[in-house]
């Protein structure tokens, strides 16, 4: 009976002895140390940085990939306008009632009696805050000290029980959470909300407003989770606030909203 063959074993050919075998981890090894393998059109590596498909651990290309202080500025944005403040100062910002800061914080107090309001908003003179025509990004961080008995907002805009102002933002009616818009549109007012559960407006929360005027969209975002979203039938009048609190009482009893920052980014 003949002995069996080995087929990784036989020599490649009558004039090439290097046996199959052999051959196939030399071509392996060869492919592994080819850094220019599969980057040819239409090959996988290709295709990845064509189309960003690979994915990188959080923060893996700030850590990894750029020194510090290696950003210059020529790579920043100037198409943006950009406000970030943790209420080191309200300079500049207009009150209505009684507003107390310190480093880090500003809060919003009531007095003891239906309907008394306090007004924390922040105005431009020279540009709109709330322009229907530029994309722009509101986040704050805020908590109110209860949950009934009280009216209160706050976002980007006017003051929105006055119909003639444009506002986008949170509304809390006693402890009930809704994504909110409010303006006119041509002659009419236009108002959309929608109720937000779950969420515990006595705690702080981040709260986060994209709009995108190319998309023609509203996103509205609570700690980063996506809680509304506003696609049609925008008002457009402009506003010249480009933050606003507002707290309001309904009952004989004070009520205080506490902000701790606010970060604003507008198309210029």
């Amino acid at each position: 009976m003949p002995e069996p063959i080995t087929w990784g074993q036989l020599p490649k050919s009558q004039i090439d002895p290097e046996k199959i075998e052999e051959a196939i981890e030399r071509m392996i090894k060869e492919h592994n140390e080819d850094e220019t393998a599969h980057l040819g059109p239409g090959q996988s590596l290709q295709s990845h940085k064509a189309s960003e498909i690979i994915d990188h651990l959080v923060k893996s290309i700030i850590a990894d990939k750029i020194r510090d202080g290696a950003i210059p500025l020529s790579k920043f944005s100037y198409d943006k306008f950009y406000y970030i403040s943790s209420f080191e100062s309200i300079d500049g910002w207009y009150t209505t009632g009684t507003v107390l800061q310190s480093p880090g914080c500003a809060r919003l107090d009531t007095e003891a009696t239906a309907n008394s309001y306090t007004w924390l908003f922040a105005q431009p003179y020279s540009w709109s805050g709330l322009q229907w025509a530029k994309s722009f990004v509101f986040q704050t961080t805020v908590k109110l000290h209860d949950n009934t008995n009280q009216k209160a907002y706050f976002g980007v805009g006017g003051l929105p029980p006055e119909d003639d102002l444009s506002f986008i933002g949170f509304k809390v009616v006693d402890g009930v959470l809704y994504a909110y818009l409010h303006g006119y549109k041509g002659d009419e007012i236009v108002e959309q909300s929608q109720e937000i559960p779950d969420i515990d407006i006595t705690e702080f929360h981040v709260y986060r407003i994209v709009y995108n005027k190319d998309e023609n969209k509203i996103e509205y975002y609570i700690d980063g989770n996506l809680v509304a979203t506003f696609t049609e039938n925008f008002p457009d009048n402009d506003d010249d606030s480009f933050a606003m609190y507002y707290i309001e009482t309904t009952t004989n009893e004070k009520r205080y909203l506490s902000v701790i920052d606010v970060l604003y980014s507008r198309d210029r």
